[in-house]
């Protein structure tokens, strides 16, 4: 598939889907990767294992033949939105979900970028 056939970042961002319905904020697709819901301690941190991480991340999304990351966070955890952004990710967008298991209000920031 040529570079020029690969979906915009506006369709990348249209096929967002609705969390309570499917449980997935962004689908899954033969040119995009998501990583959600990974904790890494304090301690962790500073040996370096959340940039090894996303950096990891990125390797396998490479690997796959994947053009672009989507990485999903919570806006409360900004060191990692530092993290991201400091990594080459820039926010997609902010949603509001409803958990499926418990009900709460949750909101998640989106963030994108290329493999390359």
């Amino acid at each position: 598939m040529s570079a020029s056939a690969w979906p915009s970042e506006r369709e990348a961002k249209s096929r967002l889907s609705d969390h309570h319905q499917d449980r997935q904020l962004v689908e899954p697709t033969e040119y995009l990767i998501d990583l959600s819901r990974v904790a890494v301690t304090n301690s962790a941190k500073r040996g370096g294992l959340d940039q090894y991480l996303v950096k990891q991340f990125k390797a396998e999304g490479r690997r796959l033949g994947c053009q672009r990351l989507c990485l999903e966070v919570s806006p409360k955890h900004n060191t990692a939105i530092q993290l991201y952004r400091k990594l080459g990710f820039e926010e997609l967008d902010r949603r509001e979900t409803v958990c499926w298991l418990t009900s709460a209000t949750l909101e998640y920031v989106h963030t994108i970028r290329s493999v390359a």
